[in-house]
């Protein structure tokens, strides 16, 4: 349902799928572009900007476990610069590769008793890689 030029879905519209997958918001040329809203069956969320029938710009994810990730998308992917925290009071900020931690950024985490560990540097394949890790009371 939406609007049409030249026989291609062009401007708001909203499209269904058998699978259970919808997506609500702007088309061009038959192809989801500009802003939207795409949503999956096992209630992962997307709200934000699209590309050629992909997710990419500034955009916000958010899964039904909690977990949420608010930045920048390329190819469907996590990809530059973003935020992403985890309903255990885990977070990361910094750079993002191919859905990634990849490149500079801080990722928190709980280690029990009220504290929390930090750790500032550069991350690899989703790993600490080199940097400086601190404990610190949250309290």
């Amino acid at each position: 349902m939406g609007e049409y030029k030249n026989g291609s879905k062009h401007g708001y519209g909203i499209l269904s799928w058998p699978s259970g997958r919808n997506y609500e918001g702007e088309f061009r040329n038959d192809k989801m572009e500009g802003h939207g809203t795409y949503s999956w069956p096992d209630r992962r969320l997307y709200v934000g900007e699209f590309k050629s029938g992909e997710m990419s710009g500034y955009g916000k994810m958010t899964w039904s476990s909690g977990r949420s990730y608010q930045g920048e998308f390329k190819h469907n992917m996590r990809n530059g610069q973003g935020a992403m925290k985890w309903p255990d009071q885990r977070d990361y900020v910094g750079t993002w590769r191919a859905d990634k931690m990849q490149g500079n950024g801080t990722f928190n985490w709980p280690v029990g008793g009220g504290e929390l560990k930090k750790f500032t540097g550069y991350m690899e394949n989703d790993k600490m890689w080199a940097g400086t890790a601190t404990f610190y009371n949250s309290e």
